[in-house]
């Protein structure tokens, strides 16, 4: 997919936040092809693009927002906003937050990122040439389940289930915040992206036998890194997703998500506990009342 994009005209800057190689490499690469200037945000310190890279852990909330901080003193923009960064089937793990790992690296650690650089995306925007949000989402949400109650899942823990609630986590955020967004008439949309099964590390933590069926599995069934990639910068870049927000988008697609996560109240506990978890003040009232966020003290 080779989005049609906006005419030539000023670099806007892109952050992206990553971890597997093989998909962000083709994220990247094909970002750079639509004039974006990249800032990207990674786990690992070894890619060759001509990008800039600064490494961030995002099982920690402290580092992300050093990372905030770091940014904001530069005084740069801020167009769109990629949460590509993500992890599946790890074995029950906590961060140094006591948080569960996938919910932190998912989803925690990039509404945390998303809220604290949220000011710049919208200051940036404007009518005709919105800032963009997009959302890293996977199909394994419509199994999702949230318990507002256990987010850490310490009842009971699968790293199946830990993944799919992550996942639909982002799905619930992108629709709220961009209800927030729209009724304060703000020039940023958000999306939530589905790229489908891509051949990439992030099936690295499957178990011996899965592995070993996989290698041929995938090179039928999976998008290469580089097909993958394509629905991101397609929700990044394409003429026609000029102010369209609130979608969730499989193949270039909007495609209906889970019944779940179009719960309203759902979307707003979640958000709220969220802030909680983060330190951030409990703004984005539903109707646009209320759209206030604060930086947490170290």
């Amino acid at each position: 997919m080779q989005p049609q994009v906006h005419p030539s005209g000023p670099s806007r800057l892109t952050l992206i936040s990553s971890v597997h190689k093989t998909f962000e490499n083709s994220v990247f690469r094909s970002v750079l092809v639509q004039s974006f200037l990249i800032l990207a945000i990674t786990e690992t310190k070894t890619f060759l693009l001509p990008a800039e890279f600064v490494f961030v852990d995002l099982t920690s909330l402290k580092s992300v927002r050093h990372f905030v901080q770091k940014f904001r003193d530069r005084s740069l923009p801020l167009h769109v906003l990629i949460n590509n960064a993500g992890t599946m089937l790890v074995p029950e793990r906590r961060t140094e937050d006591g948080f569960e790992f996938h919910f932190c690296l998912n989803y925690l650690s990039h509404f945390l990122l998303t809220n604290m650089l949220l000011d710049l995306l919208k200051t940036s925007g404007r009518e005709g040439r919105c800032s963009r949000i997009i959302n890293m989402a996977s199909a394994t949400h419509y199994a999702g389940e949230i318990n507002l109650e256990d987010l850490n899942k310490r009842v009971v823990y699968s790293s199946h289930g830990a993944y799919s609630q992550s996942k639909l986590a982002l799905v619930l955020f992108t629709y709220y915040l961009q209800e927030q967004l729209a009724a304060g008439g703000f020039s940023v949309t958000v999306n939530a992206v589905d790229p489908g099964m891509v051949d990439t590390a992030l099936y690295d933590n499957l178990w011996t036998l899965a592995q070993m069926m996989k290698k041929p599995v995938a090179s039928i069934l999976f998008r290469t890194p580089a097909e993958g990639a394509s629905i991101s910068v397609y929700a990044a870049a394409a003429s026609e997703m000029e102010g369209v927000g609130g979608c969730y988008l499989y193949n270039g697609q909007k495609t209906q998500s889970s019944d779940l996560s179009y719960d309203s109240e759902l979307q707003t506990k979640l958000w709220k506990k969220s802030c909680e978890l983060v330190g951030l003040q409990r703004g984005g009232e539903r109707g646009g009342v209320r759209f206030m966020f604060s930086h947490p003290p170290e």
